[in-house]
């Protein structure tokens, strides 16, 4: 498991690549306001503590007080590791708070900021010193005052929050797929391919020489294409701009595109575009094809953070409260399958699987919503309504959180013989009585 965190936080220096070389792009900006890599590499961060909590107790702790202890501790390999991500983590932090400062402030031009975020990704505290040393330069004793941030702070965006008690009503929940015409289409078009590979595999059988499985495209362009077919319906209420959201639906169309492609007609020739042993030209539209699933990833994120940029006032309030809730699963889904990819295949130990911890953070975008839209459209009191969104959403992140450990341990999601694999069954269930009672209140 160690291993596979690091590898995973290893991705982390795509973070660094647009701050460094590509600055004053929009996109670059829109990064650092998310911190989205701070915090991936933190939730990998959290599930090694937990590891090692569970592997050493409690009691290894007391080293850091130490020297010796420390040195010991460092001396065992999965502690190291873990330790990596910790310092990983901290680097990006320090890195985004003097991209973020500098483009407000300019204490140093341009090119001198990239520098400065370049000394920080080798050696972090060295990078911050050089930077505060140069603010104190600039401003002398002002340095150590509070910061009003200026009239160029970077902004974001907010969900719109005009009429709090609007909710969403099914008409206009089907005329935003009518608004996003290419993205519902794209979309679509997936689930369309996914149906074609699960019939002709039904025909013929799933497997295609030399490393093709025709369930794969089956399961992906499907999950995919309605994942992305739930996300559709929140554009409107993002607050995006038109420019901001023209580009989403443009990369995001794109991207889809080049997945379901690529999935569906390598899988055809017996490619596996993710862990292919093929040709150099299959391996290289493979790496692509993984660049593609982070992109929508990215895109995916962008569209969740606007949640926690919001006001939860009202009955429409119910709905972000669930977009919040639903974009934690959502996280944890993605991070399941970049693990996928840097464990080269589901299988995890002697019997876990990395789908169902796919599957259910994906999942989660449509389960969460619903309590809420039905709690919504209900006559519940607000606040009640808002005790039980926050049920839903928090029964379904911890059930993905106990189904991770569980693959993690390499063991089957239907094992009831551990902690992990109860809880996930007894938080699943409380989402269930969550879901009741949305649907009671809401036939009611």
């Amino acid at each position: 498991m160690y291993v596979n965190l690091f590898q995973l936080a290893s991705l982390a220096i795509v973070g660094w690549i647009p701050l460094i070389f590509f600055p004053t792009w929009s996109g670059s900006r829109r990064l650092a306001e998310s911190a989205f890599f701070p915090i991936y590499i933190a939730v990998l961060y959290a599930f090694g503590i937990g590891a090692l909590l569970m592997q050493f107790g409690p009691g290894f702790i007391a080293d850091f007080g130490t020297a010796e202890g420390v040195a010991r501790l460092l001396a065992r390999q999965e502690i190291a590791r873990v330790a990596w991500l910790h310092i990983l983590a901290f680097d990006q932090v320090i890195g985004l708070l003097i991209y973020r400062e500098n483009m407000r402030r300019r204490y140093v031009p341009v090119p001198v900021q990239s520098a400065l975020l370049l000394l920080t990704l080798m050696f972090g505290p060295l990078g911050y010193l050089a930077f505060a040393a140069i603010r104190v330069a600039r401003l002398g004793v002002r340095a150590f005052g509070e910061d009003d941030g200026g009239s160029d702070r970077l902004r974001a965006s907010r969900f719109s929050e005009s009429a709090a008690d609007a909710v969403p009503t099914i008409p206009q929940i089907v005329a935003s797929f009518r608004e996003e015409r290419g993205v519902t289409m794209t979309a679509l078009a997936g689930v369309a391919l996914g149906g074609l590979a699960f019939i002709v595999a039904g025909l013929r059988g799933p497997e295609v020489p030399p490393e093709g499985d025709l369930m794969k495209p089956a399961s992906f362009d499907v999950a995919v294409g309605l994942f992305i077919l739930s996300l559709v319906p929140w554009l409107p209420g993002s607050g995006f701009s038109e420019a901001a959201r023209r580009r989403w639906r443009t990369w995001m169309i794109g991207l889809l595109i080049y997945a379901f492609g690529t999935e569906t007609v390598q899988q055809f020739r017996g490619i596996d575009p993710r862990f292919s042993r093929a040709e150099p030209a299959s391996q290289i539209l493979g790496a692509i094809f993984f660049v593609s699933a982070l992109g929508i990833l990215s895109l995916s994120v962008a569209l969740a953070a606007r949640a926690f940029e919001a006001h939860a006032a009202g009955r429409r309030g119910l709905l972000v409260i669930a977009a919040r809730w639903a974009g934690v699963s959502m996280l944890m889904g993605f991070l399941a399958g970049v693990w996928l990819s840097a464990n080269q295949g589901r299988v995890v130990g002697e019997a876990g699987n990395l789908l169902p911890l796919h599957a259910a953070g994906f999942h989660a975008v449509q389960a969460v919503p619903l309590v809420a839209l039905l709690l919504a459209w209900s006559t519940v009191p607000v606040d009640t309504a808002r005790r039980w969104v926050h049920i839903a959403g928090f029964a379904w992140a911890a059930a993905c959180v106990a189904i991770w450990w569980q693959t993690a341990l390499g063991r089957a999601v239907t094992d009831l013989a551990t902690a992990a694999g109860v809880a996930s069954v007894a938080l699943l269930g409380l989402w269930t009585l969550a879901a009741v009672r949305g649907l009671v209140a809401w036939r009611a």
